[in-house]
């Protein structure tokens, strides 16, 4: 939910010593945030949050071996409706475990051929649950050896 700000000064003094959230990469903060930088919006630390969950492999997190999706299995696979539909499936399934305060409400998966064959291309429209008139989106371009 992003921090609405009204025309009172008091109201925008208050709002500015809430942080929500280390942005991630890692950056030093040069304010009164702490040591790394933060967000003040709850949108954008959710949308990083979803980033740094989408590039999480299964069994790369720390006693959370559950945690996260294999995107990069899929790269140099055939992609056909069967796979699309399971990175979907896989998706909205580690969504609904470890983001459940989201609903996706569109999820785009690109392989033609403008994209190398070795890519994928997510595209996610997602509402957040606590200000449901807001869509938001992030992209993800999955592709060999990094995102």
């Amino acid at each position: 939910m992003a921090i609405e700000i009204g025309n009172n000064l008091n109201n925008l003094e208050k709002k500015q010593n809430k942080f929500i959230g280390i942005k991630m990469p890692f950056g030093k903060s040069d304010g009164a945030e702490g040591y790394f930088s933060s967000h003040t919006l709850t949108s954008d630390s959710i949308k990083e949050d979803l980033i740094l969950l989408l590039n999480t492999n299964r069994g790369e997190r720390l006693m959370q071996p559950t945690m996260g999706i294999n995107l990069n299995e899929f790269l140099f696979e055939n992609m056909t409706e069967d796979s699309i539909n399971i990175i979907k499936s896989e998706l909205i399934d580690m969504l609904g475990i470890w983001m459940p305060f989201i609903k996706i409400h569109n999820l785009e998966i690109l392989t033609d051929d403008s994209l190398d064959s070795n890519k994928l291309l997510l595209n996610i429209q997602f509402i957040i649950q606590s200000s449901p008139g807001k869509l938001e989106s992030i992209q993800i371009n999955v592709q060999d050896g990094g995102y």
